[in-house]
């Protein structure tokens, strides 16, 4: 039998014949983020921003344990953030900003949401490192505007005052 691939675009994907074909063993999965629409890389990196600080749940305030993730959620889907949430220049357009993210991040310490003894050991845990990286040592050039942060305060208050 002759394998042959199909790309499949998003809009013409087929969970059905994915799952049988993951079930026959013929499924082979290319990621073409050249070629992606921009609302779908958006989505894409939304996920990925959530997994990424999915690392550090074991430093959320317990006030904030059943609300974290809606707040994430709400973060990474407001249009005052999105802009930011992916890099715009270089080979690294169109991934992930983790330098954005961890300023995020900072903030929601600053904010309480996150208790930890020092920003470095929140960053360890985030990027599963033993010493500080270069995303800690440039978050200095992906700051927060101030309307981001009032976005932020907004944002936790909000979410505050649904538990």
């Amino acid at each position: 039998m002759r394998n042959t691939m199909k790309q499949v675009r998003p809009e013409d994907f087929d969970a059905q014949a994915m799952y049988d074909a993951a079930r026959e063993g013929r499924l082979y999965v290319v990621v073409y983020e050249d070629e992606m629409d921009d609302a779908i890389l958006l989505a894409l990196r939304q996920r990925e921003a959530l997994e990424y600080v999915g690392a550090i749940d074991c430093f959320v305030a317990p006030a904030w344990q059943a609300h974290i993730h809606e707040l994430w959620q709400a973060i990474v889907g407001d249009p005052l953030f999105t802009d930011d949430l992916l890099m715009k220049k270089g080979r690294k357009r169109g991934l992930l900003n983790y330098y954005f993210l961890t300023n995020i991040i900072f903030q929601l310490q600053a904010l309480d949401v996150y208790q930890c003894e020092n920003l470095i050991e929140l960053h360890l845990k985030l990027e599963g490192v033993e010493e500080k990286n270069s995303i800690y040592k440039s978050v200095g050039k992906y700051k927060l505007s101030k309307e981001q942060k009032e976005c932020l305060r907004l944002l936790k208050e909000k979410s505050a005052s649904r538990k």
